[in-house]
């Protein structure tokens, strides 16, 4: 089925200090060489999700695989999000004010290098552009382009939850 198709664009860890707020965010490349729990050998982490039966298994596996990695780090939460929903979650929020570094084409769209106000589809084309990419075109690049997007997005959305409360994001 369409299951056995998907795979884990991106994963990153994100690590909040209760006492002080600090957030740090890691990108980890999806094609990085790891344990994942029930394959015989080391597999790339992006096809960790694809090897479960199900999604929930899916995702924990992901989450273990990433864990095993990170020299045991626990990770205690997780959010799994796919392109759809990325798409919609932009374009609830209004899109987003974001300077481009590369002029690009994605299918029959082009992205000029420069400020930018991205909506959903522009954030997932930016985010997903490998092969495509102009600059960085690896996916070192992608992971770094991901990690800029998320903290793009999530100014943004601390600036919706400032101007018009809580409960018109959520």
């Amino acid at each position: 089925g369409a299951f056995e198709n998907c795979h884990t664009d991106v994963v990153m860890v994100v690590s909040i200090n209760k006492t002080t707020g600090q957030i740090n965010l890691i990108s980890i490349p999806r094609d990085t060489v790891t344990y994942v729990p029930g394959v015989k050998g080391l597999y790339k982490l992006n096809a960790a999700f694809n090897v479960a039966e199900d999604p929930q298994t899916g995702i924990q596996q992901t989450c273990e695989a990433v864990s095993w990695l990170l020299g045991g780090m626990p990770i205690h939460n997780y959010i799994a999000v796919d392109m759809a929903a990325l798409v919609a979650m932009v374009d609830a929020i209004g899109g987003v004010d974001f300077e481009v570094d590369m002029s690009y084409r994605s299918e029959d769209r082009f992205y000029r290098k420069g400020m930018q106000h991205l909506d959903g589809l522009g954030v997932m084309d930016y985010v997903r552009a490998r092969h495509n990419a102009t600059v960085d075109a690896n996916d070192v690049g992608r992971t770094r382009r991901g990690r800029d997007m998320m903290g793009a997005l999530f100014g943004k959305v601390k600036q919706v939850i400032q101007e018009e409360g809580a409960g018109s994001v959520v």
